[in-house]
C-alpha cells in the first residue's frame, strides 16, 4: 500500500498532477494552490487543483452556451426579417437591379440618335450619359460599402452637405444635394 505524504515539494506535486513544476509555482502565485512551511499539503492541494480545472471547464462551457444562444437568436432575427420582406438575398437584389438598370441604360443611349443627326452632338450626349451612369455606379458602390459596415447610406450620401429641403405641399420633404442633383427619400423613409 502506498502512503500519501502530508506535504510535498512543487516538483513532486507537479509529477503527481502531470504538470510542470513551473505551472505549480504559477498556480501558487495566482492563489489557486497554497504552499505551507513544509511544502504543499497533498490532499487539499490536489482538491484545489481539481476544483480549479473543473471550474474553468464549467466557465468555458457557459461561454460556449452563451455564444450558441446568441448565434441562434441572430439566425432567428434573420429568418424573421426575411419572412417579413425586410431582408433579401444578395443575388435576388442584384438581379432586380440589373433588370431595372439595363433597360434604363439602353433607353438613355437611344436618345442621342433621336435628338440629332450630328455625330459630335451625339458623342457629347453619350459622354454626358456615361458621366451620369458612372456617378450612379459610384453612389451605389458607396451605399453598398456603407451598408456592409453597418452604416446608413443616406447619412453618407445625403448628410450634412444638403443645400435645400423642399416641401411639395403634401407633407413630403425632398432632400437634395448639390453634386449631381440626386434626391434622397423623405425623412422617415
Amino acid at each position: 500500500m502506498t502512503t500519501i505524504p502530508d506535504a510535498v515539494s512543487a516538483r513532486a506535486l507537479g509529477a503527481h498532477l502531470g504538470i510542470a513544476e513551473r505551472t505549480v509555482r504559477d498556480l501558487t502565485s495566482r492563489g489557486v494552490l497554497t504552499r505551507h512551511k513544509g511544502g504543499y499539503a497533498f490532499g487539499p492541494t490536489v482538491r484545489s487543483y481539481i476544483n480549479h480545472k473543473t471550474g474553468a471547464a464549467a466557465a468555458d462551457g457557459r461561454q460556449v452556451r452563451q455564444r450558441l444562444l446568441a448565434a441562434r437568436a441572430r439566425k432567428l432575427e434573420i429568418d424573421i426579417a426575411e419572412r417579413e420582406g425586410q431582408l433579401m438575398e444578395t443575388e435576388l437584389v442584384l438581379a432586380t437591379i440589373n433588370l431595372l438598370i439595363g433597360p434604363i441604360q439602353s433607353e438613355l443611349f437611344s436618345v442621342p440618335p433621336r435628338v440629332s443627326n450630328d455625330l459630335e452632338v451625339r458623342r457629347r450626349c453619350e459622354d454626358e450619359i456615361r458621366l451620369v451612369l458612372d456617378g450612379l455606379a459610384d453612389r451605389c458602390t458607396t451605399a453598398s460599402e456603407t451598408i456592409k459596415r453597418g452604416g446608413d447610406p443616406y447619412a453618407v450620401m445625403f448628410g450634412d452637405d444638403q443645400e435645400e429641403n423642399d416641401d411639395d405641399g403634401n407633407g413630403n420633404e425632398n432632400r437634395t444635394i448639390p453634386a449631381g442633383g440626386a434626391t434622397a427619400p423623405p425623412n422617415g423613409s
